[in-house]
């Protein structure tokens, strides 16, 4: 099997047909909704709160709570409605979140989108939360994974992990991704959660993943990991860099939308010069 890494991809620009990258068109339908730019943060409790879900889902942007607060989500659902918002939650495949769900169809709660957040995806436990969830609440789009097994079956694709740098959220359009999931770069920001901590003179939010220690609360089947990462003021200056990256990515890309990066032509150049150092 062929593999490479978002380091050893260039893509190959074609012929510009748009006078200012500015005319570009970023935006991406993923399931009832369009939003400006196919990215998501990770549904993380470093990455993402309740307030920062909410500037998210009042700018136009995709956003995924994470699963780390269950008592709370349907208070969750009911808050984002009551602000004229949609809610998009976080489930497990516990035998406690089928309770969940008969909740949420109980009380007539129906999130937009829901997330089935495990590590490996490719699971009949999951293939029953699917199931259950499209049964019980047929109004939700859901979403599960992660999934690192090929399939046949052609559905809309998340992609997460690795992404380093913009240019690796065009190369994963490219490769067939509808929305981009990203974790440290959308960490550590003002509206992040968490404090931001001064080291030597430099300023650094905390960042942990899923399955680290410090969010199981033991050394458990560790997966994740923590680490700081440096402080990089407002989230928006940072998204609006993703959404003016990708513009230029597609008028590289010889078009006017997303569509043209998943047509352009790509090398493999592994070992180059570069060597993943910018």
């Amino acid at each position: 099997m062929q593999t490479f890494d978002y380091d050893d991809i260039q893509l190959i620009p074609n012929k510009c047909i748009i006078k200012s990258r500015r005319e570009a068109d970023t935006s991406v339908k993923f399931g009832p909704r369009t939003f400006k730019i196919p990215v998501v943060p990770a549904n993380m409790e470093s990455v993402i709160n309740e307030d920062l879900a909410v500037w998210l889902a009042q700018s136009g942007y995709y956003y995924v709570m994470h699963r780390f607060e269950p008592a709370d989500r349907a208070g969750f659902i009911k808050r984002m409605h009551e602000r004229g918002l949609f809610a998009s939650i976080s489930v497990g495949i516990k035998d406690t979140e089928y309770d969940f769900i008969d909740q949420l169809k109980a009380e007539h709660l129906d999130p937009e989108y829901v997330t089935i957040d495990v590590a490996h995806g490719h699971s009949d436990f999951v293939i029953k939360m699917i199931k259950y969830i499209k049964k019980n609440l047929p109004n939700s789009f859901v979403t599960a994974g992660n999934v690192a097994t090929p399939k046949a079956a052609r559905k809309p694709i998340i992609a997460d992990g690795g992404i380093r740098h913009n240019g690796d959220i065009a190369k994963s359009v490219r490769f067939g991704a509808s929305m981009v999931m990203i974790g440290s770069m959308l960490a550590g920001h003002l509206e992040s959660p968490g404090h931001v901590i001064t080291i030597d003179g430099k300023r650094y939010k905390q960042y942990w993943g899923s399955a680290s220690e410090v969010q199981k609360g033991a050394y458990r089947n560790v997966e994740g990991k923590q680490m700081l990462v440096p402080f990089r003021g407002s989230i928006k200056d940072t998204l609006r860099e993703m959404e003016e990256d990708l513009q230029s990515a597609i008028s590289y890309a010889g078009g006017r939308d997303l569509e043209a990066i998943r047509k352009v032509d790509y090398v493999i150049v592994k070992n180059s010069i570069l060597n993943g150092d910018y």
